[in-house]
Formats: structure tokens, sequence, C-alpha cells
């Protein structure tokens, strides 16, 4: 470009180099500061839910009954009445399937002694596994049966609601935090002995804020064990009060507070040193003899979003219970995704000369956008088993 060109084209040689060679400098003190420095970023908890009997469900038109497990001392102190199920035979006897709640309470107490959630915690989230034992009446008659490779799809109904308390409440007091009645697609896969389901996510907290949470599930009517099609009897196996056992899973994965804390640490001190050059930057345009260009326009924008996304919000969570945090941060990130593509755009019009050159830049765009919308989803797949993978570990 000519002498009107954005200020980074205007630096000379060796000017150009030490900034480069600044920014490389740095960005390997990040990569062996998370590698050698940062403990593990992620910690999981996996619990079975117990089973309570909800007696009083065909007496009420609504289920408002709570059901916790233990105290904040970790006493077996509960309103659970546990449901009797035949381990030999895998059934559930004398219940209905509307009165079954599947009951988790969390964090669990380790070598005897009670944890607590803390705020430094910053975010969890949860994935549910579902398993169906099969009946033994069913197991003798399948035992020769190949398991079937190809996974069947089952929606089923799901009454979950999340509740927590703190050590300041009382044994017996559980706040709501929320309640949904969702509908899960479940891919499962038979085999001689059960019927087992692929992991799905339940749900996810931006702000860690309690010390204690518990969750209660209810299965609503569904036709996965009709789908077995194993026997006639199956079907009706599954309306009388004989029912196959099913089990639910929930892993929990929390944000380790030492990651938390070192990663507040590195957002509060860069976000001023990027805030001081987005200034400086735009303080130079306005200095020059002429009025700013698309181009420094762009990188005005680019280098705001990143300040967004910099910007240590998160530090407000350790005070106050922030339950937008999750919406903040996809915003954020799809403002700085947004105006990273609209700069790759226009840097990519502004530099070609020829216009063969310059009908080709939307078609880039486009492959660019594309790209972008397939990215993000297999990332964050990746980065979700990558999580499921790490073991427990002290927090």
């Amino acid at each position: 470009m000519s002498g009107n060109g954005v200020i980074l084209e205007r630096l000379s040689g060796r000017k150009l180099s030490v900034l480069v060679a600044t920014l490389f400098l740095a960005q390997i003190l990040f990569f062996l500061l998370g590698a050698l420095k940062f403990p593990h970023a992620t910690h999981t908890e996996t619990v079975e839910g117990i089973m309570c009997k909800d007696s009083n469900v065909f007496k009420r038109k609504k289920t408002e009954e709570f059901f916790y497990l233990r105290d904040f001392l970790g006493r077996p102190l509960s309103n659970c009445d546990r449901i009797e199920v035949d381990h030999h035979n895998n059934i559930i006897l004398n219940t209905k399937q509307k009165e079954i709640v599947y009951a988790f309470q969390i964090p669990l107490p380790r070598d005897n002694q009670v944890l607590k959630l803390h705020r430094w915690f910053q975010t969890m989230s949860s994935i549910l596994q579902l398993q169906v034992l099969f009946p033994l009446k069913l197991t003798n008659k399948l035992k020769n049966l190949d398991p079937n490779e190809t996974a069947i799809e089952h929606s089923i109904p799901l009454d979950i609601r999340l509740a927590y308390r703190n050590t300041n409440d009382s044994d017996k007091t559980w706040h709501q935090m929320a309640r949904s009645n969702i509908e899960k697609k479940f891919s499962c896969f038979k085999n001689p002995y059960s019927l087992d389901c692929d992991m799905v996510e339940l749900f996810e907290l931006g702000s860690v804020h309690h010390e204690f949470y518990a969750i209660n599930i209810r299965l609503g009517e569904s036709d996965i064990v009709q789908y077995m099609n194993f026997a006639e009897s199956s079907k009706n196996l599954y309306l009388t009060s004989e029912l196959p056992e099913v089990r639910l899973v929930l892993t929990f994965i929390y944000q380790t507070g030492g990651f938390t804390r070192m990663w507040f640490i590195m957002k509060t001190s860069v976000f001023p040193v990027v805030l001081f050059i987005l200034i400086w930057f735009w303080n130079r345009i306005e200095k020059l003899n002429r009025k700013s260009n698309l181009l420094e326009r762009i990188l005005l924008a680019l280098g705001t979003s990143i300040c967004l996304l910099n910007l240590p919000v998160e530090w407000l969570t350790l005070i106050y219970d922030l339950k937008w945090m999750l919406l903040y941060t996809d915003l954020r990130q799809g403002i700085f995704y947004s105006t990273l593509f609209t700069f790759w755009l226009v840097f990519c019009g502004e530099h070609f000369v020829d216009e063969n050159s310059m009908s080709s830049c939307p078609i880039t765009g486009n492959v660019l956008v594309q790209l972008f919308n397939y990215y993000i989803p297999g990332i964050k797949k990746i980065l979700y088993i990558q999580t499921i993978s790490v073991g427990h570990k002290d927090l």
C-alpha cells in the first residue's frame, strides 16, 4: 500500500520484527505456564441415582416433594423411601413407574470427610447415562443373542429438578433452582443382558455459587422396553408392577479451583495490556492527517472484541450468583469470532488487486463461515470427551 496504509504496514522491518518476536515469546510463555504450572482443568465425579418411592404421587396433581439423601454433615438423613429391587432377577417390585424418583446429591463424602463445593469451581456440567437391565426370565432366553451393533434411538421424557442448600440452611431445606420437562434422545445398543445407552448432556451451570446440590429425575412413559422386541411378555412387563431395573448414572464435571485461580490471574493481567495497546493504536490513527480507513476500523472492532473476551467478569461470580454467565460467555465468543471473520474478509478484499481475485473473496468468505459452523460443534464435542476422561484429583 501507499503512505496512506494502516499503521502496521508503515512500520519498519526492524520494528515489525520486534513486535512479532514479542508476541511469539508471549505465546510460548503462556503455553509453558499452562503445561507446567496450571493444575488439571477439570474434576469428575460419578454418582448413581438412588431410586426413591413417591407414594403420594397419585394423591396430588403436582409432584412438589423433593427427595434428598444426606444432611450437610454427611449423615444419612433423608426423606427417601428406597425402592425394593430384586437384583437377582433385575426387576423392581411393588412399584409403578410413576412412583420412581431418581435422587442424586453432590458432592459425595470421601474418606469419611464431608466435602463442599466452592465458588472457585466456576462451572459445572453433567452427563446422563441410562442402562436397562433385562429381567432374568428374558436373559436366559437371550444368552446366545449377538450384540446389536446398530444404535436404536429412544426418546424419553424427563422431569428434572435441581435444588441447592448451604450449611446455614436447616437439614430439610432445599431451594429449588430450576425445573424442566424435556425429552432426551438416547442411542441404545442391545446385548444379551442389558440395553446400554450412550451418554447425553443434561445441564450446565456457569456459576457454582452454593455448597450442596441435589437432583431429582423422573422418567416419563416411553417405549424403551417395548422396543426390545425380545418377547411378547416384555411389553406387559413394563406396564405391570414388575418393572425392569433401570439405572441412571450422572457424571458431574467441575472446573477445579486451582485452575480457576490461575485463569483469573492470567485474564486480569492480560486485559489491561490489550486495552493499552488498543488505546495506543487508535490514538496513533487519530493523529494522522486523514480519516481512518475500513481496515483500521475493523482492527479497532477486533481489538474491542478481544478486550470484551478478556474482561475478567468472572471475579463477580465469587460474590454473586450470576446465572447468565453461560449466555454472556456465548455472546462475547460469538462477537469475537464474527469480528475476526469480518476482519479476514476485509483484509482479503483490501489486498487483492486484480478483479478476478476480488471476485473470489465472497466465495472465500462463505467457505470460511461454513467451516466455522462445522468447526465449533466438533471442537466442543472433542473437549467434552476429553473432560470425561480426566480422572479424580484432589481439589
